[in-house]
């Protein structure tokens, strides 16, 4: 794996976790000025750069070291990721919303960093080894963030694994969290 995907990575985990822990310990209001701003901030920037030449100039001096080759032409991973932590936490339960995307943040990477590194068994554009490295480590992430009956995260885990690995046009960054946190409504 090129050094810039470890760097995407980490910066995949690090947002997420802010954003999880943000959310989790600060008033609601205080955390609303604070993130909605700036994904706001963050997402016309997205699309204005898909639009404007010279704020697209810009934005590669600051990203191009980020992006992938098919990123380009079409909205970032990042973009998904702000509009997906936004809506989750927009659409469910404060609770839900945190444990959602702290699975986004850290099981999504998981899967990244273990299927290119250990993965044997494609399945579509993945791997095996991958998802199960996000299965695994987001029923843990679900069981120890709500502390009660292991049985009851598996559905939650199962449903983020399979946003995570089924080939959609939806990017992952933005389903993750939103079939996470309606699995829990739907099924508790």
């Amino acid at each position: 794996m090129a050094t810039s995907e470890y760097w995407r990575k980490a910066c995949h985990s690090f947002a997420g976790l802010s954003i999880s822990l943000a959310y989790l310990w600060l008033p609601k209001d205080i955390f609303s000025c604070l993130f909605f701003p700036a994904a706001a901030i963050y997402i016309i920037i997205e699309i204005a750069r898909l639009k404007i030449r010279w704020i697209e100039r810009m934005y590669l001096l600051a990203a191009k070291n980020f992006l992938r080759d098919e990123e380009y032409s079409r909205p970032s991973a990042a973009f998904y990721f702000f509009v997906g932590s936004a809506l989750t936490i927009l659409l469910f339960p404060k609770q839900i919303a945190v444990g959602a995307l702290i699975v986004l943040a850290i099981s999504d990477t998981l899967a990244a960093l273990v299927g290119r590194r250990y993965g044997k068994h494609r399945i579509w554009n993945k791997t095996l080894e991958g998802s199960m490295a996000f299965f695994i480590s987001a029923w843990l992430i679900l069981t120890l963030y709500f502390g009660c009956g292991p049985l009851k995260h598996l559905m939650p885990a199962l449903a983020g694994t399979l946003a995570e690995l089924l080939p959609c046009p939806i990017n992952d960054n933005l389903l993750i969290p939103l079939v996470i946190g309606l699995s829990y409504v739907i099924f508790f």
